[in-house]
């Protein structure tokens, strides 16, 4: 709870609330505990503590027997009673001695407050508040004592079922010594045998209700048999309103008791786990799930039992999928469509409002052609028509001739519209594919030329499939509403990679308007990602994947925001998730290959590219990723051949060429080399990446040279992280100006704050300008961040340049550099030459790996040898 409600923990008000609360429960589990002990465990001051609560049986209220009063009504019986309540049948002197139902609590509840808002013939209202003896009572109109649960196969009494929520082990209090009513006499007819007309009507009326106190901002969050009270004037009403924000977050693993968990949606049952809200759509599932078993006499779905936990994730797996009603149960095609519809595990896939589920049965319990439900069949529309119309087709009958022509246009008519509906549905599935392909590639806030132009094109191919009138017309409400907000998602992504003119461009073909569209989280996160914030961009993408686990792009947006806050095992979990979700996305594979070659995992890297069929512009991509990975494992003659691949396929730009230059020196083709750095030097850059590979190509001899190149990249892409990197690199390793160099770090920094090769850069030039202790503090800071092996040897140079002021370090230089090269020996050549790992050199250990790693290096170099012969 206090990583989950912080700001109760933060408030000492609510914190002696809560603190209260758990006191008095644990003492009536008759378990030890005292005021002080409690008050001590939270650091309270006892001025916040609620009551002056000394008598450890007193956390126990005493609720009146029958016979007394509360605070002036007599309480002539008692109807039920739970953990948290008691119901009694009650006289209001005040009120010419009229009966009401009472409910006694000693839990704060929102319930006043709650119904004091409702008024509408299918909720239950209330008459008043009272508080007497420490509890709180509640009076509502004596308008039935039977329940849906009533209807049950076991006939249990309303007073069973008064309780919304149960104690483990707590049997619920039964009155029996006052007769019942005449309705409690009745004998109750079993749930599955009420007829599915009879059914629908009242779950249609219901939903009236419900669809009022949603409007007015309030979720039931506990829709069961148990809390929908059939009147004795036969109305149907809502009951309870309760639970959903008190105590079902007090005691979950009492809802297995109580009856609840079995009727919850699948983000519902999450929502008790994460301590998520509940939505409208929730209580409209759980509707659903009551529907179901008045028509066939069981649960939706099968009970659990076990440790909380274990029981929810057991029902989240049931509802993967809707369930059947069984062929053999009595109900139109309509209305199992209905049904289905309201039970799908996708809430976007529901009703949007209980007004439109409960218009959606009057319809069909009208013979009327449902709105916003696919009808089962072209068969079940026209009988209908036809019961509709009986008396019009009897009259009809006298003039055969005309009768059959009318039919055959009516069925014409009929005909068409089920071809434009099928029409419609293919439209807006070719739009839902399209438009998840661009948000996965919109949604990655670099891209790459070839990537960006795909995913534009996705939009286009998105918003051709439904802005057509003939087909925008026909989308009813509930489906014309998520395309609306998933386009204006799309063109923010859209605005964000390709300005504002493309956007203006685009929303000017729109027959609708677009939604704000601040709160979705692909494009919120943008910025953050942009600025390299990616420990809160993790934060928030966790966040949104949980409440939409089935969203692939949101998992591939934080599987590049963990690997771009130095955690590429998560970044990997989570990129296969998306991949999972989303089999066939390239641009997954494609950033799981970049993080396996960050991590030194070539192999897996070429796995992914493999796996890849581009063609153009993609197909030069995949090739040059594959060059990058195949140089990774020294096979140099294979890397030739993909970076060729990429420029005959059209990439013919600076870091092709300089790729296919190393692999040529590698191979000992100087002239080829020598011809591909020209190349490099005069092709026209695209992006940073080329921009950067224009400068390494003049390195050698011209280090200015490459300084200038880097800076005129800078000018076009002024926050890129690649060409900031190579001007450090440039101005502090080759040029040796430090000063210099630490400006640049800083900057770097300033532009990723949880980027971890830019803080080491700029401890780095710390420890080399003579600041040892901000280098120290700075390298250990992000110590236990260091996973990737050239980020250790980097910490390695940090504690080696410090060693020349703090010999204590230089054992931790050691250690860093040896894992380094354990885990990836190609650094050894870099371990041997760079300046900063000089005060290494005496050591023995050291340059004992240093000479194994180099050793191994040669043994996979002498491997490749043969590819390059003929």
């Amino acid at each position: 709870y206090r990583d989950s409600l912080p700001e109760v923990f933060a408030t000492p008000e609510l914190l002696g609330e809560a603190a209260f609360e758990e006191y008095r429960l644990t003492i009536g589990r008759g378990e030890s505990l005292t005021v002080a002990e409690q008050l001590s465990r939270y650091g309270l001051d006892r001025k916040y503590w609620p009551t002056p609560l000394e008598n450890p049986q007193s956390a126990q209220p005493r609720y009146p027997a029958p016979g007394e009063q509360f605070d002036g009504m007599p309480l002539e019986r008692l109807l039920g009673a739970g953990a948290f309540s008691r119901v009694y049948v009650a006289r209001q002197p005040k009120f010419a001695m009229r009966p009401v139902a009472l409910k006694l609590t000693a839990v704060t509840s929102v319930e006043p407050a709650r119904l004091g808002r409702l008024q509408h013939t299918n909720i239950v209202p209330i008459y008043s508040a009272h508080y007497d003896r420490g509890l709180l009572g509640v009076a509502m109109p004596l308008l039935g004592e039977r329940t849906f649960a009533d209807y049950s196969g076991e006939k249990k009494p309303v007073s069973q079922a008064a309780s919304t929520v149960r104690v483990r082990g707590e049997p619920t209090t039964v009155a029996g010594s006052t007769p019942a009513s005449p309705a409690q006499v009745e004998s109750a007819q079993p749930l599955g045998r009420l007829g599915w007309r009879r059914a629908s009507e009242l779950v249609a009326e219901l939903s009236l209700g419900l669809a009022h106190a949603h409007e007015r901002g309030i979720v039931h969050g506990d829709i069961k048999p148990a809390n929908l009270l059939m009147g004795d004037d036969g109305v149907p009403r809502l009951l309870d309103f309760n639970l959903a924000s008190d105590a079902s977050r007090r005691v979950p693993a009492t809802l297995v008791v109580g009856g609840t968990l079995p009727y919850l949606a699948p983000e519902h049952l999450s929502a008790l786990v994460e301590g998520t809200p509940v939505t409208p759509l929730c209580d409209l599932y759980s509707l659903g799930a009551v529907l179901f078993e008045m028509l066939s006499g069981r649960q939706p779905f099968p009970a659990h039992r076990g440790e909380f936990e274990d029981v929810v994730e057991a029902m989240r797996e049931d509802r993967r999928v809707v369930p059947p009603l069984p062929p053999s149960i009595e109900a139109s095609p309509g209305l199992r469509a209905i049904l289905a519809k309201c039970l799908d595990p996708e809430p976007e896939n529901r009703y949007a409002t209980a007004t439109a589920f409960g218009e959606e049965l009057r319809r069909e319990l009208a013979d009327q052609g449902l709105r916003l439900t696919q009808e089962p069949s072209l068969g079940h529309r026209v009988a209908k028509w036809r019961r509709r119309n009986s008396g019009l087709l009897t009259r009809l009958a006298v003039v055969a001739t005309g009768a059959i022509a009318l039919a055959a246009t009516l069925m014409a008519v009929a005909w068409r519209d089920q071809t434009a509906g099928l029409t419609a549905q293919a439209s807006l599935a070719t739009f839902e594919a399209a438009a998840l392909s661009a948000r996965m590639t919109l949604g990655l806030p670099q891209l790459e030329a070839d990537l960006r132009e795909s995913g534009l094109q996705s939009v286009d191919h998105a918003l051709g499939a439904v802005t057509p009138r003939g087909v925008w017309d026909r989308l009813t409400d509930i489906k014309q509403g998520p395309v609306r907000r998933t386009t204006s998602e799309l063109l923010s992504l859209v605005d964000y990679h390709n300005g504002t003119d493309s956007l203006r461009s685009l929303a000017a073909t729109l027959p609708f308007d677009l939604e704000p569209v601040g709160g979705r989280p692909l494009v919120a996160v943008q910025g953050v990602l942009q600025t390299g914030r990616f420990s809160e961009a993790v934060r928030l993408l966790k966040a949104a994947s949980a409440q939409e686990p089935r969203d692939p792009a949101l998992w591939l947006q934080l599987g590049i925001a963990e690997a771009g806050a130095g955690k590429p095992n998560e970044a990997l979990a989570s990129l296969t998730a998306a991949l999972a979700l989303q089999p066939d996305a390239e641009v997954v594979r494609r950033t799981l290959a970049h993080v396996h070659q960050d991590a030194g995992r070539f192999e897996d890297a070429l796995a992914q590219l493999s796996a890849i069929s581009g063609e153009g512009p993609a197909e030069g991509a995949v090739q040059i990723n594959r060059a990058v990975a195949l140089m990774g494992l020294r096979r140099h003659k294979e890397a030739e051949s993909a970076a060729t691949a990429a420029i005959a396929a059209g990439l013919e730009r600076p870091r092709s060429y300089l790729l296919r230059a190393r692999c040529r020196e590698e191979l000992g083709d100087s002239e080829g080399a020598q011809q591909d750095r020209e190349a490099a030097r005069t092709s026209s850059p695209v992006d940073d990446s080329d921009w950067a590979a224009r400068a390494i190509a003049l390195e050698e001899g011209s280090p200015e040279g490459a300084l200038s190149e880097v800076r005129r990249g800078l000018e076009q892409f002024p926050r890129s992280v690649v060409l900031l990197r190579n001007e450090l690199h440039l101005v502090g390793d080759v040029l040796k100006r430090r000063d210099e160099a630490l400006v640049v770090a800083r900057r770097i920094s300033q532009t990723l704050p949880d980027d971890v090769p830019a803080k080491l850069g700029e401890a780095v030039c710390l420890a080399s300008l003579g600041k040892y202790d901000e280098a120290l503090t700075l390298a250990e800071s992000i110590s236990a961040s260091t996973q990737r092996p050239l980020d250790r040897l980097q910490l390695g140079c940090v504690f080696a340049l410090c060693s020349v002021d703090k010999p204590e370090t230089l054992p931790r230089a050691v250690e860093c550099v040896v894992g380094a090269l354990a885990a990836e020996p190609s650094l050894a050549l870099r371990a041997v030459r760079d300046p900063d790992l000089a005060a290494l050199r005496r050591d023995e250990g050291y340059l004992s790996v240093v000479k194994a790693a180099a050793t191994l290096l040669a043994s996979s170099a002498a491997g490749s040898v043969p590819e390059a012969s003929p």
